[in-house]
């Protein structure tokens, strides 16, 4: 049914999508998945005369797939739209699916093959880690910030938190968008995971250091202003390796040298 007794189409305007996701913390209300739908729910679809934000919530495709088996009833949706799991947690979450070979990982314009692939001092900022058990996949644990140093999006053994404390967070497709202001992407990066890990956008800062990254270029400006840029692979042990002095080393090997 595209258009309901009302002639209400199915589609929501971009405007009331976005008040949703907001009001929701930008997942579903019930597991806090981030790849989700939009539900009427007050009242159903079929009765709806309007695309009403308030009667509108965010389901996860299995979470939804429940309300139409009548497993998950309307007095549940409620309560979940009125206290989101998001809301109570501070983040919406779901898991990327990392192959059992070691894939690249791509910085706009650069592409790491490492599985270190950002560290400062002693700490990994980003890496892969070998699988749980044979057949599992591999293991990307990974923290990014934004361009004032504040955690955008951890990753923990292949599962992806996000805090909502932003302006918009979309998962469209393949996908995941975090935007501080409209317009504004501080990160965007693939989901689909089966060639390399694709960081499309990004713009952080990590203790000084300033990473940009685009569809066409990479630059890492270290701590004095100097910049560094980057087009095509880096092999190595470790990608990036920044460090409290101030130095940054790219492509280096774990004994320290590039």
């Amino acid at each position: 049914m595209t258009q309901n007794q009302f002639g209400l189409d199915r589609h929501i305007g971009a405007p009331t999508k976005r008040i949703v996701r907001q009001r929701c913390g930008f997942g579903c209300v019930i597991c806090g998945c981030a790849i989700i739908q939009y539900h009427h729910f007050d009242p159903p679809f079929a009765g709806a005369k309007r695309h009403d934000p308030s009667g509108i919530t965010l389901l996860c495709g299995q979470c939804h797939d429940r309300t139409y088996r009548g497993t998950i009833d309307v007095a549940t949706v409620s309560a979940a739209n009125i206290s989101p799991w998001c809301k109570q947690t501070g983040h919406t979450k779901d898991f990327l699916f990392i192959g059992d070979s070691n894939i690249p990982v791509r910085f706009g314009s650069s592409r790491i093959r490492a599985t270190t692939v950002l560290m400062y001092d002693n700490r990994v900022v980003m890496g892969l880690s070998e699988p749980e058990h044979i057949g599992a996949p591999l293991r990307l644990n990974a923290v990014f910030t934004d361009d004032n140093g504040n955690e955008v999006l951890r990753v923990v053994d292949n599962e992806w938190q996000v805090g909502i404390n932003r302006y918009d967070i979309c998962t469209n497709k393949d996908r995941l968008t975090v935007k501080d202001a409209p317009g504004d992407i501080i990160l965007e990066m693939s989901l689909a995971t089966g060639t390399e890990i694709c960081i499309r956008r990004l713009r952080m800062k990590f203790l000084g250091f300033l990473i940009i990254a685009d569809e066409g270029s990479f630059s890492l400006t270290v701590p004095s202003g100097a910049k560094f840029m980057h087009k095509g692979d880096v092999v190595a042990d470790i990608g990036i390796w920044m460090k409290s002095t101030g130095e940054a080393l790219v492509a280096a090997n774990a004994l320290g040298g590039a």
